[in-house]
């Protein structure tokens, strides 16, 4: 963030290439210092914190907007899930009964893992019928994976069945 410089300073006060800030770091002109407070006020540019709080401003104000619970459905190896999300990280949701699900998880059983990339990882959304057609799609991905090595293993059986 860059930096409000400090005029009482003898370093700032000399007309060279760096200067000292408020907070005592050494600004050159890659910093984008602020010349003054006032400068710094007007600008919608974010300001250091210890700058912010030696030269007498108030801390910046941080809008959060207000989070409105929701359904998510789960599709995770086939099966659905459904949720009520009360909060929400950047990796996690947070459900009404405290439990917190990982946004992005990826399954250890080689089976769904070979099966595909949407069987093996879940998969989140708020409507319902886009979830049931991502389990579905899962489900698919495994029977068609399974129905390969079944034929794989029959192939082979013949083989070996002809050479005997």
């Amino acid at each position: 963030m860059p930096c409000i410089i400090d005029p009482n300073h003898q370093m700032s006060q000399e007309q060279a290439s760096s200067w000292k800030s408020l907070c005592g770091k050494t600004l050159f002109f890659g910093h984008n210092p602020f010349k003054s407070v006032q400068e710094a006020q007007n600008s919608s540019k974010p300001i250091c914190k210890v700058c912010r709080k030696l030269a007498g401003l108030p801390p910046k104000e941080v809008v959060r907007p207000q989070f409105i619970p929701y359904v998510l459905y789960k599709a995770y190896q086939g099966e659905l899930g459904i949720f009520y999300v009360t909060g929400e990280t950047n990796t996690q949701f947070r459900t009404d009964v405290g439990q917190y699900l990982p946004k992005y998880l990826r399954s250890s059983d080689l089976y769904w893992v070979r099966s595909g990339s949407e069987a093996s990882q879940v998969f989140y959304s708020k409507d319902m019928a886009e979830a049931l057609a991502m389990a579905e799609k899962q489900l698919q991905q495994r029977r068609h994976y399974l129905q390969s090595l079944i034929d794989e293993t029959v192939k082979l059986q013949t083989l070996l069945k002809q050479r005997q």
